[in-house]
């Protein structure tokens, strides 16, 4: 082997590398923001429990208002401090890909106006229709950027 360990030089750039964000402007306090709770693949959906944590000293929420949903589904949430729970059944059973519900926000006072938050999916809970068995989900957490309030929505897939 002729390798000799030798660091072989490169040339650095010197210009500043090329962002993939464009810069934005922060949101001004107490604006308001939206995180949609999606679904996606769902197949004979019965019933579906969802329990969503985020940092209450970085978001507060304000509401939770449901999307339209399929006729006959019986719906219930529950706002904690750090904690969002959405349940909801539907005797008919539905499918596809659909928005749940949304969680209306705003950044805590005090928060940091940057940085990112996580909306975490910390519980998946759902059922078929037609015979009650459980189905197969998990979760894909949510992010929310602090300075422009852009959302990455949480995400519950089946299959």
């Amino acid at each position: 082997g002729g390798d000799t360990g030798a660091a072989v030089p490169t040339s650095a750039s010197t210009s500043p590398p090329a962002t993939a964000f464009p810069t934005a402007t922060t949101a001004p306090a107490g604006t308001e923001f939206q995180i949609p709770i999606q679904l996606r693949g769902a197949q004979d959906l019965g019933s579906l429990y969802v329990s969503l944590d985020y940092d209450p000293a970085v978001v507060e929420i304000v509401r939770l208002d449901y999307a339209a949903l399929p006729a006959n589904t019986l719906t219930d949430h529950e706002l904690g401090q750090g904690r969002v729970t959405v349940g909801l059944v539907n005797a008919g059973g539905f499918g596809g890909d659909w928005t749940v519900a949304f969680m209306t926000c705003r950044r805590a006072a005090g928060a940091a106006a940057s940085g990112d938050s996580t909306v975490v999916i910390s519980e998946v809970q759902a059922h078929r229709a037609t015979d009650l068995a459980g189905l197969p989900a998990y979760g894909s957490n949510g992010h929310i950027n602090l300075s422009s309030l852009e959302v990455a929505a949480p995400t519950i897939t089946f299959g």
